[in-house]
C-alpha cells in the first residue's frame, strides 16, 4: 500500500521522465521511508527550508518604544514540500468528503500520533500549476 502511495506522488512530481533521471528520486524516497520506519512515525511530512528576505528595516517595538531595528533581515521557515508518508491506519482520521493534508496532519498531532518532519536538502521545486511544471522541466538538468 505504501508503494502505491509513493508511485502516485512520484508520478505527480516528475511526470514520467526518462529512466536515467529516476535515481535521485528513488534515493530520496528510500531514505524517506527508512527515516519513517526507524523513527516509528505515523505520518512524515517532507519539509524544505524557505528563506524570506524583508525589503525593509524591521522595527522591534515594545508598545511605542523602539527596542531595535534589523535592516532587511532574512527569515527562515520550514515549509511543507507536499510529499508525505502516511501509515495506513491514519486514513481512518479522514471522515469527510473533502479533507486536505493540513487537516490530517493536525488531527494526527491532536491525537498524539508520532508526526515528524523530514528535511529535504536536495533540489526541489513546488509544482502548483502549469507554469511551475514548465519551470521544473526546463530545470531538470539540475536534478541529476
Amino acid at each position: 500500500k505504501l508503494t502505491t502511495l509513493f508511485q502516485f506522488f512520484f508520478f505527480l512530481m516528475i511526470r514520467r521522465p526518462p529512466r536515467s533521471t529516476l535515481f535521485p528520486y528513488t534515493t530520496l524516497f528510500r531514505s524517506l521511508i527508512d527515516f519513517h520506519k526507524e523513527k516509528n512515525s505515523d505520518l512524515t511530512v517532507c519539509t524544505r527550508k524557505y528563506k524570506l528576505k524583508s525589503p525593509y528595516g524591521v522595527m522591534i517595538l515594545e508598545g511605542e518604544k523602539i527596542k531595535d531595528i534589523k535592516e532587511k533581515p532574512e527569515f527562515s521557515q520550514d515549509t511543507s514540500a507536499g510529499i508525505y508518508v502516511i501509515n495506513p491506519e491514519m486514513i481512518d482520521y479522514i471522515d469527510e468528503d473533502y479533507f486536505d493534508m493540513p487537516e490530517l496532519i493536525m488531527k494526527c498531532v491532536e491525537k498524539g500520533k508520532n508526526a515528524l518532519s523530514y528535511d529535504i536538502k536536495d533540489y526541489w521545486i513546488a509544482i502548483d500549476g502549469p507554469e511551475q511544471l514548465d519551470t521544473a522541466i526546463l530545470e531538470k538538468e539540475k536534478w541529476s
